[in-house]
């Protein structure tokens, strides 16, 4: 069984650790989902919790927590990862 792994937050200290750890993901096909990843690919595609972050993000707000999850679960019940089992 495949797992998913999700980051949501990546200073630039995790960086260096998700990097080593996209070694290991690749070789044993993992899918990893960055919360980046998700909000720009909202973003780009208009959905609807991506319009909604981009009417934050335009007058300079946060978007909060629940708008970001909203996004995280929506990739998470995507096909492109909802095939590759549990996650972490």
């Amino acid at each position: 069984m495949n797992c998913i792994l999700v980051v949501t937050n990546c200073n630039s200290y995790l960086l260096g650790c998700v990097m080593i750890l996209l070694l290991f993901i690749n070789s044993l096909q993992f899918v990893m989902v960055l919360a980046t990843n998700v909000i720009n690919e909202a973003l780009h595609k208009k959905t609807e919790s991506g319009r909604l972050a981009r009417t934050y993000l335009l007058s300079g707000d946060v978007v909060p927590d629940k708008v970001i999850f909203d996004m995280i679960t929506e990739k998470l019940a995507s096909a492109e990862v909802a095939h590759q089992g549990t996650w972490l």
